[in-house]
């Protein structure tokens, strides 16, 4: 396995900022940003939050949040979302199970969350797993992607 790779805070800032212009500005994107219980759920997405409410560490909330959007975008043709965890406040994993018509695990996602992209690049389009798996690094845990059954589960242990 070849050492992760590494991206400047402005550059990382870019590509992020990138990401969430591309998604604002597009007509579906919009449409659904402005709809019902925020930028998830929809008519196509259910949301079932399994999370106590407890106070995180900032860096655990976001690595939560990023992997629901990781999650999400395996059931392009909509499903169901289930997020869970375990363990306490300050030790807290998460497990995000994502199930719906042709759930599956693109093919450069599970590099990027391991922050070893094939091509040995991040741009605009594969920022969101890589931003994903600096969070889990910076947590001390790993963020994995697998397909159990009809399912695709994002996990941070």
């Amino acid at each position: 396995m070849s050492a992760a790779t590494t991206l400047e805070s402005l550059d990382l800032a870019a590509l992020l900022c990138s990401r969430v212009c591309h998604d604002l500005i597009s007509p579906a994107g919009a449409i659904v940003n402005g709809l019902a219980r925020g930028f998830i759920e929809d008519d196509k997405v259910k949301l079932a939050w399994n999370v106590p409410r407890v106070l995180l560490p900032k860096n655990r909330v976001k690595l939560a949040l990023n992997m629901l959007v990781v999650a999400s975008q395996a059931i392009p043709r909509g499903g169901s979302l289930t997020v869970e965890s375990s363990g306490s406040e300050a030790e807290m994993t998460f497990k995000i199970v994502a199930k719906g018509l042709n759930a599956r695990i693109a093919q450069s996602v599970p590099d990027l969350l391991a922050g070893s992209p094939a091509s040995g690049t991040v741009d605009a389009h594969a920022i969101q797993p890589f931003y994903t798996g600096l969070l889990a690094r910076h947590c001390g845990l790993a963020v994995t992607i697998e397909a159990e059954g009809d399912a695709i589960v994002v996990a941070a242990r």
